[in-house]
């Protein structure tokens, strides 16, 4: 009984020690609150789409006698790509040519000799009509002649030539893929419950670097997917088109709001709270929370701005216990909150861009 009694005046003795004013205090480490801008982004797959493509398609058979351009160079609006040889075409043309020069060598004669009245009104215009009538064919002979010149359809990027030097090509055949870079676009498939959120001018982030503006939003959704289109404008130009980019769409935020990371938020009989430093004490405070941003929580009851919040090191801590603040990578407005989306108030063109 005497030992039992010894062993509990020892363990009030260490209890005092430990808790007194003389205890060490808990190194922690801390962040100062202000107010800042909460964000949640879901992230989402686009297809890379040029609203002027053209694939062109061959209207005539023949042999590919030219090409004469470079896949992946730009080419400005009626250059040359590619040419076919077709020689029944070109016999063809060169038939009617001289078809029209002799019909009209025999109306020039017969003008002269209806002049010096050695031939009738008749017979002029007779040779006048078959005159234009061969003028009409060197017409239509040409315009197929010219159904082998492939020429740019409007300023833009060429693609891969789909037939070689000295192939043969077949009416109808794919020849080459032709786009306009300036008119590119990225299209998004988004859920039903995020798309009531998105507007036009919004900012959405390509491959978490570049910036982009929703130029428009499906009203109406697809009934068997539930899913609505967005069509995104790039700040830059240089994605693969049919490639597939990751695009970060803001769905919430909170402007001016407090918040905090997760590590600093913890559970305690059912309710959620954090310490506060005061006056080099922890102090247990219970909070409540609103939107769940990407990198920080916002706290809308139990909170102020200015307020000290220990980040880490709460399980050695108590309500009342001294603490020593470290200032972490953390206490500056909550320094891990990366605000891409405030490229909307910056300006569009006015935010940095990473080279790809």
């Amino acid at each position: 009984m005497r030992r039992a009694f010894f062993s509990l005046l020892l363990g009030i003795f260490l209890m005092h020690n430990a808790w007194g004013d003389d205890a060490q205090p808990i190194v922690v480490e801390v962040m100062h609150v202000k107010p800042e801008m909460i964000s949640r982004t879901v992230s989402l797959v686009g297809i890379v789409k040029s609203d002027r493509q053209a694939l062109l398609y061959s209207e005539v058979s023949g042999i590919v006698q030219k090409i004469a351009v470079t896949p992946g160079s730009f080419i400005r609006k009626d250059t040359l790509l590619l040419q076919l040889k077709n020689d029944n075409l070109q016999r063809e043309y060169e038939l009617c040519r001289n078809k029209e020069k002799y019909a009209k060598r025999d109306f020039d004669r017969y003008k002269g000799l209806f002049n010096s009245q050695h031939e009738s009104q008749k017979a002029k215009e007779s040779a006048k009509e078959r005159w234009l009538y061969e003028q009409i064919n060197v017409e239509k002979a040409k315009k197929a002649l010219e159904n082998t010149l492939f020429l740019a359809p409007f300023d833009g990027v060429c693609g891969m030539f789909k037939v070689s030097e000295g192939s043969a090509v077949k009416a109808g055949d794919p020849l080459v893929e032709f786009c306009d870079i300036q008119h590119l676009h990225v299209y998004v498939d988004v859920p039903e419950d995020v798309i009531g959120l998105l507007k036009e001018g919004q900012t959405a982030i390509i491959n978490d670097k570049y910036l982009g503006l929703i130029q428009s939003v499906q009203k109406s959704l697809d009934p068997d997917t539930h899913m609505g289109a967005i069509k995104v404008k790039p700040e830059v130009l240089t994605f693969n088109i049919g490639g597939t980019v990751r695009v970060r769409l803001e769905s919430s935020k909170r402007e001016r709001a407090l918040g905090l990371l997760q590590e600093a938020i913890f559970l305690q009989k059912g309710k959620m709270h954090i310490y506060l430093v005061k006056n080099g004490l922890a102090k247990l405070q219970p909070i409540e929370i609103g939107l769940r941003g990407d990198t920080k929580i916002e706290i809308t009851s139990g909170l102020l701005k200015d307020d000290t919040v220990i980040l880490r090191g709460q399980s050695k801590l108590y309500d009342g216990c001294p603490v020593q603040a470290c200032m972490g990578k953390y206490t500056e407005n909550g320094g891990a909150e990366t605000l891409l989306f405030e490229g909307k108030k910056k300006g569009f063109s006015d935010l940095p861009k990473k080279n790809q």
